[in-house]
């Protein structure tokens, strides 16, 4: 694989996605309280939950080796402003 400079991102990935990854785990300790009487213990990986938020890039480089471009956010995964207009 040749050396390639990483590139930025351009939108903070990793604390909204561990941010959503704890209110779920904070969810799900609730209902197993309320099941069990029992507290449970949440431990939350900003990379764990960012690996897992753009799991569809990773699978594309995996599976067909492409890259994703140094476009940032501007996708259509991510930008809607670049979705084709609806009548």
């Amino acid at each position: 694989m040749p050396a390639v400079r990483p590139e930025e991102v351009g939108i903070s990935y990793g604390d909204p996605a561990g941010g959503i990854t704890a209110a779920v785990g904070i969810l799900a300790a609730l209902v197993a309280r309320c099941r069990t009487g029992k507290g449970q213990h949440i431990d939350v990986s900003l990379w764990e939950a960012t690996t897992a938020l753009v799991a569809e890039v990773w699978m594309e480089f995996v599976m067909n080796g492409a890259r994703p471009s140094a476009a940032a956010t501007a996708t259509r995964r991510f930008a809607a402003w670049l979705l084709p207009r609806r009548r």
